[in-house]
């Protein structure tokens, strides 16, 4: 039995520390916000899938070993035969500088289908999990992810949403109509203010959005800490952890893996964020979007722990 699907598009990267230039080296490796999720999961201990698709080609075949090296379960992961796997390049144009360029236009990964809103019901999860970058692939991806929710709600699986705006995939009116709706029949909401302000119409609250739908709600604010909102509770509040920040894409991913592993062990609130702001500040600590994810042993050795570590 499977704890958590995700469904959504991997994308292999090459990321470079120089600016992109002709005999650059770079790391070949890849990210997606739900694949990140997976990965953070299987190394808390978790059962995780990733459910879409990728190309045939020797990239996004690599891909695929790198997840099923980490533990993640890409049975149902297809491979299109007709459609490229998505690519990323990370570069640093100057220090402290990155700069990402896409080539996912016609992806494998973008093209999700009916047939991945059965498998997400065939491999019958705990948890299905998706995110907004998925949403912001195109209409049909949108269409997808929705169906993918009908079919979890109806059979009593926890819908889990990041709300993970990113303004270079589509613009705020647009993302507001699709994640408004998909917001408010989510079980388990993650947002930072600004996004659950784009979601609300208004001044983000917590509080106001779990009535209208979502039994808990998230708030990320980085620095400051998180809260959460139980069925309209009042907010339950949480400390970031201390963390030099080497690359801070992945971190919110790395927070939801982190929440879902201590919602899925049934701790307490207060423990659920404690151990997201901690598997957070291993994301934000190391180079790359998933690589320096923490296993429980290294949540350990660093002194971050909660019930379920101790």
């Amino acid at each position: 039995m499977i704890d958590v699907v995700t469904l959504g598009e991997v994308l292999a990267s090459f990321r470079m520390d120089g600016p992109l230039r002709v005999g650059t080296a770079a790391a070949f490796s890849f990210v997606g916000a739900e694949s990140n999720v997976a990965v953070g999961l299987t190394r808390l201990g978790h059962r995780a899938a990733l459910v879409g698709a990728t190309g045939a080609d020797a990239l996004s075949l690599a891909v695929r070993r790198g997840l099923a090296g980490e533990g993640v379960d890409c049975s149902r992961l297809r491979i299109d035969p007709d459609r490229p796997g998505a690519v990323v390049v990370l570069d640093a144009p100057l220090a402290g500088v990155r700069r990402v360029s896409y080539l996912r236009t016609g992806s494998a990964g973008s093209a999700l289908t009916d047939e991945d809103v059965a498998s997400v019901v065939e491999l019958r999860p705990r948890i299905l999990h998706v995110s907004g970058v998925t949403c912001a692939l195109g209409e049909s991806a949108a269409r997808v992810v929705e169906r993918a929710v009908t079919a979890a709600r109806e059979r009593g699986v926890l819908v889990s949403l990041d709300l993970n705006y990113r303004s270079s995939l589509w613009g705020p009116d647009d993302a507001a109509a699709v994640l408004g709706p998909l917001a408010r029949r989510a079980d388990v909401l993650f947002g930072s203010e600004d996004e659950l302000a784009l979601v609300l119409g208004s001044a983000a609250d917590g509080e106001a959005l779990s009535r209208l739908g979502p039994s808990q709600v998230i708030v990320k604010r980085g620095p400051a800490g998180a809260s959460c909102i139980i069925d309209g509770a009042a907010p339950v509040e949480a400390p970031s952890v201390a963390s030099s920040i080497v690359d801070p894409v992945g971190a919110g991913d790395a927070f939801a893996a982190g929440y879902l592993s201590g919602l899925l062990i049934d701790l307490a609130p207060a423990e659920r964020l404690a151990r997201a702001n901690a598997v957070a500040a291993f994301a934000l600590g190391n180079q790359g979007d998933w690589e320096g994810l923490p296993r429980l042993d290294d949540l350990r050795f660093a002194g971050i722990v909660d019930e379920a570590v101790r």
